[in-house]
């Protein structure tokens, strides 16, 4: 005598016939350029929770005093929006290792613009801010802000170069 059992229940697989309990992150599909805008974004956020400003407490006469006071980048609402922009474009760019998301444009162009503005930003905030003082940790952070950009930049070049090649048509004359 044989049984019958019930068969299995079919597995659900994603893109490229993968089950999708068993996709993992795939490491090779980003790039040095993906984990650097990551990086900077890490190292621009640990600029900003470092001490930028100090200054003590002095005496004014007649008795009024002025307290000790501290500020970091976080106190700054232009450097937190910067901050908020270089995580979105980090993670835009390791998006990749977790999940296929074609594109119409090069992929890069939304890191860039990201990374871009987000420079632009810290620049603006940094300028304002050199009436007080320059900051070292501020300057950092802009030279940080301004080296996620370059490599946002670097990495569109030649996304865009071939997107475009892929977009012309052939001269048929």
């Amino acid at each position: 005598m044989t049984s019958t059992a019930p068969e299995p229940a079919p597995v659900d697989t994603g893109p490229d016939d993968v089950p999708a309990r068993r996709r993992r992150v795939s490491p090779g599909r980003v790039h040095l350029a993906d984990v650097l805008v990551a990086a900077g974004t890490v190292l621009f956020g640990l600029l900003l929770a470092a001490l930028w400003f100090r200054r003590d407490p002095f005496d004014l006469g007649s008795g009024h005093r002025v307290e000790a006071a501290t500020a970091d980048g976080l106190d700054s609402g232009l450097l937190v929006t910067a901050l908020v922009l270089l995580v979105a474009a980090s993670a835009w760019s390791l998006l990749p290792a977790v999940a296929d998301a074609p594109t119409p444009f090069p992929r890069a162009l939304v890191t860039t613009a990201l990374t871009s503005l987000a420079l632009l930003l810290t620049l603006v905030e940094w300028v304002t801010t050199l009436d007080i003082g320059v900051s070292v940790p501020g300057l950092l952070a802009l030279l940080t802000a301004a080296a996620v950009a370059a490599v946002a930049v670097r990495q569109l070049v030649p996304q865009a170069r071939a997107w475009v090649a892929a977009g012309r048509t052939p001269d048929v004359t």
